[in-house]
């Protein structure tokens, strides 16, 4: 009957996952109390070789171990849902910061259009605002040579002829 002791691991082992350590070390002090009660009823159900200090020593070791496994699974399983909730809560983040940046991200290729746009529409104005000022200085030259000596027009066209008044 001792080698069946061992079967009350895994109930205490799977209680440690779902109630957490607390109730699992309960539970398993619970089992051990069980069985030292059913020592005492039955005395006979526990026959052993090695004398009734023996068979003490061993349920004393088997209780420990079976509180201490308890314990142990408990305290673990609550790191990891303490992890793993720490984990989706990065993970919500990280998918708001994605959003963000997903929508930083549309309306920068948005802007990027909207100024090339204007940037295309600024280079026609200026283009045309060139040719227009090409066609008026052509006049502006065709007239001064025209109604002037060809070396004054030319001072004049290159800014170096000054309107000045000598006595």
């Amino acid at each position: 009957k001792l080698a069946f002791l061992n079967f009350y691991f895994l109930p205490v082992i799977v209680s440690g996952y779902y109630l957490g350590w607390r109730r699992t070390v309960l539970s398993a002090l619970l089992c051990v109390v069980f069985i030292v009660l059913h020592l005492l009823l039955f005395p006979d159900h526990f026959a052993s070789s090695t004398g009734s200090q023996g068979l003490v020593f061993h349920l004393f070791v088997w209780g420990c171990f079976l509180v201490l496994a308890g314990a142990v699974v408990g305290v673990l399983q609550e790191r990891l849902q303490k992890k793993a909730l720490v984990t989706k809560q990065l993970n919500e983040e990280l998918a708001q910061h994605q959003e963000e940046l997903s929508r930083t991200n549309k309306s920068l290729q948005e802007y990027t259009e909207n100024l090339q746009k204007k940037v295309n529409e600024r280079t026609v104005e200026l283009e045309s605002s060139k040719r227009v000022l090409e066609k008026m200085k052509t006049k502006v030259e065709d007239t001064l040579y025209s109604t002037m000596d060809p070396t004054v027009a030319k001072l004049i066209i290159e800014d170096r002829l000054r309107d000045e008044k000598r006595t």
